[in-house]
């Protein structure tokens, strides 16, 4: 079985002659702009010839152009430290307007994959997006759980699915071989914000799923 093979079988939960392996990693300083982003990851999966690459852009890329600021602080494993949320008030929700995927950080982000994709012809390229509930946080920082106590309905008005669809989309400039899976990074799914967990969850696996199977594409 080649890479892709393998891969589909054991998402399919059919047999596979051996499991799909593959490693991950942040490359903090490369991740600063796209293309040095595409070269590390080139590089690291022909070291290692794994079965797939995940790719690991840092969190921010999905909402840098709503206003969102990161700074790298020299974290070895690339986490990044928020110096800006644009959400400041409750009614600042209602100004998060659609954005254009093939411009600003998301344009980036699609010329990432295309050089990845290129370079990794024969090797199942998994795109990494993160679920709103999560980038509401980053959007909002420390603010957020006050406004879902309080302003619940401002949070609601915006489409909570609509991160999802816009990856979706730059998904559908590159559904071809190499670009093959959505995965959905979830983060706050306990403590104060489990009871908004599971909408967003079903949100973004409803848009992503949908999405995805247009295009003849995974959800994991």
């Amino acid at each position: 079985m080649n890479k892709r093979e393998r891969l589909e079988a054991a998402i399919a939960g059919q047999a596979t002659d051996r499991t799909p392996i593959a490693f991950w990693r942040h490359f903090p300083g490369d991740d600063q702009a796209p293309e040095t982003l595409a070269v590390a990851t080139i590089a690291f999966q022909r070291r290692w010839d794994f079965d797939f690459v995940k790719v690991t852009p840092a969190s921010s890329f999905e909402i840098k152009d709503w206003g969102a600021q990161d700074v790298w602080l020299g974290n070895i494993e690339g986490t990044r430290k928020y110096v800006h949320h644009p959400i400041e008030q409750p009614g600042d929700w209602k100004g998060l307007k659609a954005l254009d995927p093939r411009s600003g950080a998301l344009g980036e982000q699609l010329r990432c994959l295309k050089q990845i994709v290129e370079g990794l012809p024969d090797t199942p390229v998994i795109q990494t997006i993160f679920n709103p509930l999560s980038q509401a946080k980053n959007l909002a920082g420390d603010r957020l759980m006050t406004d879902l106590r309080h302003h619940v309905a401002a949070v609601q008005a915006v489409d909570v699915g609509q991160q999802v669809e816009r990856v979706g989309h730059d998904a559908d400039r590159h559904a071809q071989p190499g670009h093959d899976v959505l995965r959905v990074a979830l983060r706050h799914g306990a403590g104060e914000y489990a009871g908004q967990k599971a909408d967003g969850l079903q949100r973004s696996r409803q848009v992503a799923a949908g999405r995805a199977e247009e295009l003849g594409l995974e959800v994991v």
